[in-house]
């Protein structure tokens, strides 16, 4: 058991920086990059500021993002981003 609890506390320490997270009202912050959120589970932003899947299921887990410039909308599956 504590083998465990050390190796989570490693991997905690190691990534998390990774996915530094804060939430305002509605806009959210994924590593360092602020999106606007509508709906509860819409992250909005450009297309070339997307953030990866998993830091963004982390945020809201299995969330939308569209694409507030190329008007695409791709949904997380926990590790990917699926256009819908």
């Amino acid at each position: 058991m504590q083998a465990l609890i050390n190796f989570l506390a490693r991997f905690i320490n190691a990534t998390k920086d990774a996915f530094n997270v804060q939430l305002s009202g509605s806009n959210v912050e994924i590593g360092g990059v602020s999106f606007a959120v509508s709906g509860g589970d819409t992250i909005r932003g450009k297309a070339a500021d997307k953030p990866a899947a998993a830091a963004a299921h982390a945020v809201i887990p299995y969330c939308f993002y569209f694409s507030i410039d190329t008007g695409e909308i791709e949904a997380t599956d926990g590790a990917n981003w699926v256009v819908i």
